[in-house]
């Protein structure tokens, strides 16, 4: 598999790659880019004919869009599980993606959804002193003590454990995006 850029090993400015001035090269077009040069670089290096894009969930929309743009390099695509809709829809709307992690929270418990947006907001009084911030790094155990200039990018890990979590919702332990427990909302909201 190609590495996407930004992911994994491949940072294209190092460790500054995630600079707001760096983080413009990080887009679906300049990623379809990406593949579609990989692809033609594999296909004069080894003689390769027919080429088939697949992908599931974000590799699946990259996959279709790979070969909506890219027909002359991708003969066929295969989008498993890809949100196409919803990411459509984003344009538009752009809760859409986090109503239905919601909707999935509130279905493992109802009061669920109230109860961590109030832990948000108490996350977010709380940063608001160097105790405060103390307090979020000694409950959640960090590493070291928290600035008040990281709370941003905390927040986005916290929101990110969600998301995974409504994504990989499923009766059984999974592990690919990290080590959940069946059912996870419900662990989780219980």
């Amino acid at each position: 598999f190609g590495e996407h850029r930004y992911y994994g090993k491949t940072l294209p400015f190092g460790n500054s790659s995630f600079t707001k001035e760096n983080l413009g090269y990080l887009s679906i077009s300049q990623t379809l880019a990406d593949y579609a040069m990989l692809v033609r670089h594999l296909q004069a290096t080894y003689q390769l004919s027919a080429v088939v894009a697949l992908g599931g969930s974000y590799g699946g929309m990259l996959s279709a869009w790979a070969r909506i743009k890219y027909p002359n390099v991708f003969d066929m695509a295969l989008a498993a599980s890809a949100p196409i809709p919803q990411a459509v829809n984003l344009l538009e709307d752009k809760s859409t993606f986090y109503r239905s992690v919601t909707d999935s929270a509130r279905q493992a418990q109802p009061k669920c959804p109230e109860t961590v947006q109030r832990a948000f907001s108490d996350i977010l009084e709380r940063a608001k002193t160097p105790a405060g911030l103390q307090e979020i790094s000694d409950i959640f155990q960090l590493c070291k003590p928290m600035e008040a200039s990281e709370i941003d990018h905390f927040l986005q890990y916290v929101r990110n454990a969600w998301t995974e979590m409504a994504m990989c919702n499923y009766p059984y332990a999974s592990s690919f995006l990290a080590p959940l427990p069946a059912w996870p909302m419900t662990a989780a909201c219980n």
